[in-house]
């Protein structure tokens, strides 16, 4: 195929089909795009290579003008319809049995509509897919397109069983609005693989911290406090709420553990932390590079000293453990609405019901999102409690496809990443799920008012896509200022510099040793942790605590993560 390929370069990359601009441009109803404006990362130049003389510069110029890329042009719909075999899984939870198939779903009618491209999919429950899957792989009797191959399988060897096909050669060519935006928003090495594979084609959701810290302003205001900003601010705050008589001054959520990166990341280190964050990587960080474990460092001392300071002191519930947002919501909602908390870790798109339930009983009571604590004010935070941008696989193409084949489906998926693309996947069809007012998109009643009933996540899903660069801004029309501002706030003074990245992957060995090592320590954590907060075990214990986690093989979990992140580097 790659020969293919370069023949088609040659003769100047004729294709049936046509490029949009850039995402958020006006669009024609024809466009083009040419591969050669793609952001390419060429190899650097050593000193040795570089020619020191101007004519010589000048001459490799010229030659390197003459050799671009040649325009692709893309043009939609395609002059002659093509329908692709696709297997998926509908999510049913989040479309209340409405939808069973791709043919019912808005975004994809319209996106075949405009396209003239049909992707035919086989629809399988979620739960059922890993089974299907792999019945469907062993038989040889592939459709052209699967999702979800990663999850089963790994993905590079599947490619040296040519079962599924590496699209990274044709993605310039026959994708470039989709190369071009993957490249600038800084995905070039989160779409291939250690061995420069591009498996599958992907989508991205823009990332919305929707997580953390909220505080009663009102409370505040009684105590003649400003915004907490330091632990040592928050020391004096809860003291206050405690002699105001508030039954939980701080809300210790996050996991059974009590380690939530809201809490811990002003310390300049990462602990475990409760999964609505997205923020992960089981304690696993990297500064400059190097992997750390957040335990072994001195900011985790530091935390667990001051969260066994504020639960002797009154500040923390004792029944913390089995009180957060996940495990019991009625529970959690109810003694924040009732005035028994102060400060409290939460998703934002509760803020808004917390506040209307609590104004019901109290009509003072007003919780607004307030930053992370930190250690000084000013501090830049590199291990954030918000959720970045997440790049989400879509199909992986299989050798049932020919050349025209991929040739249709990399169209297809590029036209998500036009600008027609960008505003079906994000607000869906003009005059049915949107208007036009003052230059923006609103929403319409069959999104935020749905006559038959549907929750805003049903409608979503239902009539809007999620192919393309997903923005999540999009749903701050239907909430409050309070909760919109809050998504500024949080990630005030938030670079996340040191997380590691999302797409790295351990090998199969790899994974196996992390997995095996790294149970009974995670086990070990979540036990010890609750007693050093609730005085069960002495703080002073601490520094056994993290021999024990050395004498139970962590460097080799260590090694596990570095020697994934160094490959990531390489890519």
């Amino acid at each position: 195929m790659k020969k293919i390929v370069a023949l088609l370069l040659a003769l100047t990359m004729l294709c049936s089909m046509a490029a949009c601009g850039a995402k958020g441009g006006s669009a024609e109803p024809s466009q083009t795009a040419s591969s050669a404006d793609t952001a390419v990362q060429q190899p650097e130049q050593t000193t040795e290579e570089a020619s020191s003389e101007p004519a010589a510069q000048e001459a490799s110029a010229e030659a390197s003008a003459s050799e671009t890329t040649p325009e692709v042009t893309i043009t939609y719909p395609v002059a002659e319809p093509v329908t692709l075999t696709a297997l998926d899984a509908i999510y049913q939870p989040r479309t209340a049995d409405r939808i069973t198939s791709w043919s019912e779903s808005l975004q994809y009618v319209e996106a075949a509509k405009a396209t003239g491209i049909t992707i035919d999919v086989t629809c399988v429950a979620s739960s059922a897919q890993q089974e299907q899957t792999q019945l469907v792989v062993s038989s040889g009797d592939y459709p052209q397109l699967m999702t979800k191959l990663n999850m089963y399988y790994q993905v590079n060897d599947l490619v040296e069983q040519e079962i599924i096909i590496d699209l990274m050669p044709y993605l310039e060519a026959y994708a470039p609005d989709y190369y071009r935006t993957i490249q600038d928003m800084g995905y070039g090495k989160d779409i291939i693989t250690d061995d420069g594979v591009s498996p599958c084609t992907y989508y991205v959701s823009e990332g919305v911290p929707n997580t953390g810290m909220m505080i009663r302003k009102d409370l505040l205001e009684k105590a003649g406090l400003d915004t907490p900003v330091t632990y040592e601010d928050y020391d004096d705050v809860m003291a206050a709420f405690k002699d105001q008589g508030v039954k939980e001054p701080f809300v210790l959520d996050g996991t059974s553990t009590g380690c939530s990166d809201v809490y811990n990341a002003g310390l300049e280190v990462q602990l475990y932390s409760h999964p609505i964050l997205g923020s992960g990587n089981d304690g696993f960080y990297q500064v400059d590079g190097q992997v750390k474990f957040g335990y072994l460092e001195e900011g985790f001392v530091t935390y667990m000293t001051q969260m066994a300071d504020w639960f002797r002191k009154g500040y923390i519930s004792p029944d913390y453990i089995s009180e957060n947002e996940n495990n019991n919501a009625e529970t959690f909602t109810g003694k924040i609405v009732a005035g028994d908390v102060g400060a409290v870790t939460a998703g934002r798109t509760n803020l808004d019901t917390y506040n209307t339930e609590g104004k019901a009983v109290n009509p003072d009571f007003e919780l607004v999102a307030i930053p992370s604590p930190r250690k000084e004010a000013g501090q830049v935070i590199h291990l954030g409690p918000y959720r970045q941008s997440s790049l989400n696989s879509g199909f992986y193409a299989t050798s049932a496809c020919s050349e025209s084949d991929l040739e249709a489906l990399l169209a297809w998926h590029n036209y998500w990443f036009t600008p027609d693309g960008d505003m079906l996947t994000n607000y869906g069809v003009e005059g049915l799920t949107y208007e036009m007012q003052d230059g923006k998109p609103v929403f319409t009643d069959m999104i935020t008012n749905n006559a038959d009933g549907l929750t805003l996540t049903q409608t979503t899903y239902i009539y809007i896509g999620q192919m393309g660069v997903v923005d999540n801004s999009r749903e701050d029309q239907w909430y409050s200022d309070a909760t919109v501002s809050a998504k500024d706030i949080w990630s005030e003074n938030v670079d996340n510099a040191w997380k590691i990245p999302g797409a790295c992957s351990m090998t199969a060995d790899e994974a196996n040793e992390y997995s095996a090592t790294f149970s009974d320590i995670q086990t070990y954590i979540s036990e010890m942790l609750p007693k050093f907060i609730m005085g069960d075990e002495p703080i002073e214990n601490l520094s056994a605590f993290q021999e024990q986690i050395q004498s139970m093989g962590i460097d080799t979990c260590i090694a596990d993560w570095q020697s994934t992140l160094d490959r990531y580097n390489a890519r």
